[in-house]
């Protein structure tokens, strides 16, 4: 999962979307790897995503730009959330040996599509249809499309949003 907007924060959805998606997929029982973003706000953002999923229980592992995984004593403990920061090619390789890739439209919607990882693409509502399907992530998996806007060019509610993503997983899991 990424919530990294390449510095264009309108391709964001309004708060608290992103936080109700993690929730829900960490709900469902998933493992999320979270992309902690490039640039500080991307960070901050994903950083506030970490401590609400630690403040509700969900065992997590921070792993460091430097890519150095810190050693776990408890070999019982199974993490849910593994925020990760790094570069794009590491980024990539993480992303091959996922189930499934979630985010907004970006370089890691490509990268997943590209390696035939199931995709979920959100794009805001400055991404009107035309835009879309030019920019949609093409590649050998599975690619899901989710947008803010309705089929008249409306603003969904974030809840309708947040539930289609989650509509889109569970097509996916279904057919692992």
């Amino acid at each position: 999962m990424s919530f990294g907007v390449g510095g264009n924060a309108e391709k964001r959805l309004p708060d608290p979307f992103e936080r109700d998606l993690l929730r829900g997929l960490l709900d469902e029982g998933c493992t999320v790897l979270l992309d902690k973003g490039a640039g500080a706000e991307e960070v901050e953002r994903a950083t506030r995503l970490v401590e609400d999923a630690k403040a509700g229980g969900v065992p997590v592992l921070e792993v460091g730009s430097d890519g150095v995984w810190p050693i776990v004593e408890d070999e019982s403990l199974r993490f849910r959330l593994i925020a990760w920061h790094g570069g794009i090619g590491a980024f990539s390789a993480l992303t091959a040996e996922c189930d499934e890739y979630v985010g907004y439209d970006s370089s890691g919607q490509h990268v997943a599509s590209a390696l035939g990882v199931p995709t979920i693409s959100i794009f805001s509502r400055v991404a009107p249809e035309v835009f879309r399907n030019r920019w949609k992530p093409t590649g050998p998996g599975v690619a899901k499309i989710v947008s803010e806007l309705d089929s008249d060019g409306v603003v969904r509610p974030m809840a309708a949003i947040c539930e289609e993503v989650m509509q889109r997983h569970r097509e996916i899991a279904a057919n692992r």
